[in-house]
């Protein structure tokens, strides 16, 4: 399965940033710059991430230049396919390997 770009994963640590600072509550503000501290980032560094989540319905902003945001339900969703699709993919790999480990045991046991 291919990796998701950059600017997705970066999108989603926003989402999921905003998700956190609010506590999930539903149209809840908060600055870029309580998002950008949590993230360790400076404000400056989100904005390619703050379009891209706006684009895709994830969250929306206040005040031009931006200096709010609001993570919508959708972002919510997003967030949470995210996390479901990395922990099956971990899954997939713990699995492949498990098998890999066993195959190589039986391997050595035929050679003895």
């Amino acid at each position: 399965m291919a990796s998701r770009p950059a600017l997705e994963t970066s999108a989603l640590d926003l989402c999921r940033a905003l998700q956190k600072e609010t506590s999930a509550r539903p149209r809840w503000w908060v600055s870029v710059d309580t998002i950008a501290y949590r993230l360790k980032k400076p404000a400056d560094q989100l904005h390619d991430a703050i379009y891209y989540a706006k684009m895709n319905g994830w969250l929306n902003t206040g005040g031009v230049p931006v200096h709010s945001l609001v993570l919508e339900q959708e972002g919510q969703m997003a967030t949470a396919r995210a996390r479901f699709r990395v922990g099956s993919e971990g899954a997939r790999a713990t699995r492949a390997r498990r098998e890999q480990q066993r195959t190589g045991s039986q391997a050595g046991s035929r050679r003895a």
